[in-house]
């Protein structure tokens, strides 16, 4: 069974709010402690 991509985005209008940090740590929860398989 092939598993279909999930797509996940953070979008705020404001800036230094902290996207890419909270991008870096949900990408690092979903590869470490769930095993998806993350790519960049």
């Amino acid at each position: 069974m092939k598993r279909k991509p999930l797509f996940i985005a953070f979008s705020t209008q404001k800036g230094g709010v902290g996207k890419t940090v909270f991008t870096v740590l949900a990408a690092s929860y979903l590869h470490y402690l769930k095993g998806a398989p993350v790519k960049d």
